[in-house]
C-alpha cells in the first residue's frame, strides 16, 4: 500500500494558460464569422439544398449540330446498305444524342441514366432515348430503324 507521502496536492495552472484561453476563443469566433461570410459569397455551393440542378445550356455550335446530322445520315446509309442492324442503329443514335448533350451542356450525358437526365432537366432527350430502349434491349432484332432515325434527326434540329 502506498504511503501517504506519495500523494501530491492539486497544482494550479501556469499564468500563460490564461493567455491561451482568450486566444482560442478569439480564433473560434473569427472562424465562425469568416465561414458565414465565405458561405454567402457567390460561387460557393451550399450543401443539402434539395433543389434540382438546372442544366447550363451553352450556345449550340453549328459544327456540333452539323456533325450530329452527318452521323445520323451515315447511320441511315449504313442501315439501308445492311451494314448495321436496327439494334446497332438504335445504339449508335443514342450515342450521337448523348454526345450532343455532352457538348452543349455541363452534364456528361454519355454516362447518365434516363432518371439522371430527367433530374438534370434534359427531359426531351430522356424521352427520345426512352423510345430507343425497347429496341436496344429487345431479345430479337427490330423490324426497322427509320422511326428512330427520324426521331434522332428531329431531336438534333430542335435542340436549343
Amino acid at each position: 500500500m502506498p504511503e501517504i507521502d506519495d500523494f501530491f496536492p492539486p497544482l494550479g495552472y501556469d499564468w500563460w494558460w490564461w493567455l491561451v484561453l482568450p486566444l482560442f476563443v478569439a480564433l473560434l469566433l473569427a472562424w465562425l464569422i469568416l465561414s458565414r461570410r465565405f458561405a454567402g459569397m457567390r460561387g460557393w455551393r451550399r450543401r443539402g439544398s434539395g433543389a434540382p440542378v438546372r442544366p447550363k445550356v451553352l450556345p449550340l455550335p453549328v459544327d456540333v449540330r452539323r456533325r450530329a446530322l452527318q452521323r445520323i445520315a451515315e447511320v441511315e446509309r449504313q442501315v439501308a446498305a445492311r451494314e448495321l442492324t436496327p439494334r446497332e442503329a438504335h445504339i449508335e443514335l443514342s450515342e450521337i444524342l448523348r454526345e450532343l448533350a455532352f457538348y452543349t451542356t455541363r452534364f456528361d450525358a454519355r454516362t447518365m441514366t434516363l432518371t439522371d437526365l430527367r433530374r438534370a432537366g434534359l427531359t426531351r432527350l430522356a424521352d427520345t432515348l426512352a423510345g430507343f430502349y425497347p429496341v436496344n434491349f429487345a431479345p430479337r432484332e427490330a423490324v426497322e430503324a427509320q422511326p428512330a432515325i427520324d426521331a434522332a434527326r428531329t431531336a438534333v434540329t430542335q435542340w436549343s
